[in-house]
């Protein structure tokens, strides 16, 4: 009994000397701030912060940033609220469900304000409501989804907190499937660029080297020179994982730290903050095992190396930093200047966007636009819709041949009483036939013209509201925005009727070629007669062959033996042939290939198997005729209707620029440069001058040269 009171007296003896000892700690520290972060850190995230703002994600992959990561219910929100003070959503299942941004300050007055994407910022009176506003703005986000790739920034300002910008991503779930592939991409696209810290939360109950966060991490920072990992749940049960936990320790190139985050109240004050911090250091220094590395756990260790490396990261960055905040000086001078012109700077610079508006459409519907992402520009994009449409046409022919033989026969059927039987008449049943192909076209160029103009009025909208984001005097106004693309819809419209009403006259035109041309119809006319002028006079025993002959010839030829080596004899008699009607060239070629390809499709059908084909049989020449005639009408189509219409969207789009963009009358611009207009961006301006002075000055000063304490 005395013992076991000596060893109580002996343990209640260490708690108060380790309570003392974090006492004179915290005294010093005084778990307010974290006084150790510099004033030149402090800074510097102003800076990048300032600088993420006015350039949205174009220098994202140049500014640092903290980001944590882990499995789902590891411990990440936990832990972000013992860092930083600020409350975020918890509990079990999906907590975090879209990149969180907190930019945390110290100030003498409590302030907070949620963002969604670049939305503006909603105001959040009471700090003690901000868990619920996060989860709300979350709801907004995620749209019933599980989790969304739009970030959320949640600015607080206050008294004893600390400064930090540090990024809470979703947590990842293997029984997801495909979610979790996505949230898997979202950490990857964050965690990749050279200049973002990584923190990876993992338990210490788990398998820590399975984690995926941890494995995420290790791909992107083999040499863990950007990474903390943080083991949580040290209270946990670590039979089995004591061997690990002290392998990694003693893995000096790892960043590695145990914390035991207290859950923390909405009213904490200094005291209560401090006492947590008191009750987890002395939770490590009387557990067997964490006592023993005492410099790599608790949450102020971690807070103290995650700033010196933050300070290590940002060094580099103060001449690039001190660079563009000049440049931005000059920059919001020249716009505050512009804002105090008047209505005649405000109306030139009006003719300048909308000129800088038109030239940029006609560079890109002309393919003139030479930049590095022409790729996406209106004229690569026409022109691709368009010749997939051809393939579709080739696609719809191909499908077209499958029921030929049968087609044909109905068709057939359907015209007998309708002629005399001495005298067959199949062009009535080759009309209907090639008609009904041509139709089917027409069907699929009207949804792709149809897909072309909700295309590019996407894209003309794009380069309005980036052409009037570039102009200061322009920013923001709504109604010369909606004055500009209401032009661009309206001529749209009326371009895709043009531009339909073109389409139907160039099919309609292919029929009347097709099935009008009767020098095409003389020579099946002729197939069966046709003589070899030149044949017969060296062989006058042999009689010239027709060009179904011909082509029978060459067909089973290379059914039989595979062997093609006279292919191109026969071509050039087939052209010889087709030369003496007269055909255009183009035409006749195109007339040889389809001929040529005609005897291998006809063996290909189960209904010809054991047949012959007898070019002398009505039936016969009629299936010879109709293939030869839709291979020809699709070859044409397919490339004629793209490539017209391609020309002829993109020159009208051209043309017509100015109807697009139409140039606005000062009578509907008036009310847009009011005085409360004009006053409220000369604030919003002034206020971004100031800072940015702020920050130069502060960057040129002796005291900026200093070394940090961290």
């Amino acid at each position: 009994m005395n013992f076991d009171e000596s060893d109580n007296l002996k343990k209640q003896r260490e708690i108060r000397e380790t309570a003392e000892m974090m006492k004179k700690i915290g005294a010093q520290r005084r778990f307010r701030s974290f006084d150790r972060l510099s004033a030149k850190l402090r800074l510097f995230l102003d800076s990048v912060d300032l600088i993420r703002s006015e350039e949205g994600e174009q220098l994202k992959s140049e500014l640092f940033e903290v980001v944590v990561v882990g499995d789902q219910s590891d411990g990440k929100s936990t832990l972000l609220e013992a860092i930083t003070g600020v409350q975020l959503p918890k509990g079990t299942g999906i907590c975090t469900r879209c990149p969180i941004r907190l930019i945390i300050r110290e100030a003498e007055t409590e302030s907070a304000s949620i963002q969604i994407n670049e939305q503006p910022s909603r105001e959040v009176s009471d700090l003690s409501k901000l868990e619920s506003e996060l989860q709300r703005a979350q709801d907004d986000v995620v749209a019933g989804r599980k989790t969304s790739t739009k970030p959320i920034t949640v600015k607080v300002n206050g008294p004893l907190l600390p400064n930090i910008s540090v990024v809470d991503l979703p947590g990842i779930n293997r029984e997801t499937g495909d979610r979790e592939q996505e949230t898997v991409e979202l950490i990857k696209k964050w965690i990749t660029p050279q200049e973002t810290i990584v923190i990876v939360i993992a338990k210490a109950t788990n398998d820590i080297a399975a984690s995926k966060g941890y494995q995420l991490a290790q791909e992107v920072d083999p040499d863990n020179k950007r990474t903390f990992l943080v083991i949580t749940n040290c209270d946990g049960s670590l039979e089995n994982k004591e061997t690990d936990i002290q392998k990694l320790f003693s893995e000096k190139k790892k960043k590695l730290f145990a914390v035991k985050c207290f859950r923390s109240t909405a009213d904490t004050t200094a005291t209560s903050r401090e006492e947590l911090m008191n009750h987890e250091a002395q939770f490590f220094a009387q557990h067997k095992l964490f006592k023993h590395y005492s410099q790599n756990t608790g949450t102020a260790q971690l807070i103290q190396s995650l700033e010196a490396l933050l300070c290590k990261k940002i060094e580099p960055h103060q001449q690039k930093i001190l660079r563009h905040a000049r440049r931005r000086v000059r920059e919001l001078e020249k716009e505050l200047e512009d804002l105090k012109t008047g209505e005649s700077k405000f109306m030139d610079c009006v003719d300048e966007c909308v000129f800088d508006i038109r030239t940029e459409i006609r560079d890109q519907v002309t393919g003139s636009d030479e930049s590095e992402y022409r790729d996406n520009k209106l004229y690569q994009k026409c022109r691709d819709e368009w010749m997939n449409a051809g393939t579709m046409m080739r696609e719809e022919s191909a499908n077209f041949k499958k029921d030929l033989l049968s087609t044909i026969r109905k068709e057939c059927e359907a015209q007998r009483g309708r002629q005399l039987e001495q005298l067959p008449n199949n062009s009535p049943v080759l009309e209907r036939i090639i008609g009904r192909l041509i139709e089917s076209f027409k069907t699929l160029v009207g949804d792709t013209t149809q897909a072309t103009q909700s295309y590019v009025h996407e894209e003309l909208v794009k380069i309005v509201r980036n052409n009037l984001q570039k102009k200061p005097l322009l920013r923001g106004l709504q109604q010369l925005e909606e004055i500009l693309t209401d032009g661009c819809k309206n001529q749209m419209d009326k371009l895709k009727e043009k531009a339909h009403r073109k389409v139907l006259e160039i099919l309609d035109m292919q029929k009347v070629i097709f099935l009008n041309n009767p020098k095409i119809d003389d020579l099946f006319s002729k197939m069966a007669h046709e003589k070899d002028e030149q044949a017969a006079e060296h062989a006058p025993e042999k009689k010239a062959k027709s060009l179904l002959q011909i082509i029978e010839d060459c067909a089973k030829d290379w059914l039989e033996t595979s062997d093609s080596a006279g292919s191109g004899a026969v071509q050039a008699a087939l052209v010889g042939i087709m030369s003496k009607l007269g055909l255009h060239p183009p035409i006749s070629q195109l007339l040889v290939i389809a001929a040529l390809n005609f005897l291998p499709w006809w063996f290909s059908q189960p209904e010809s198997k054991d047949q012959s084909f007898d070019h002398k049989d009505d039936e016969h020449r009629l299936v010879c005729l109709t293939y030869v005639y839709i291979e020809l009408v699709c070859d044409r189509t397919a490339d004629a209707v793209p490539m017209a219409i391609i020309h002829f969207f993109n020159k009208r789009l051209a043309a017509d620029v100015c109807k697009l963009i139409p140039h606005p009358k000062w009578e509907d611009l008036k009310n847009l440069s009011t005085c409360a207009q004009q006053q409220q961006k000369i604030e919003s301006a002034s206020d971004s001058l100031r800072r940015w002075k702020d920050i130069v000055a502060q960057l040129c000063s002796p005291t900026s040269d200093e070394t940090s304490a961290v």
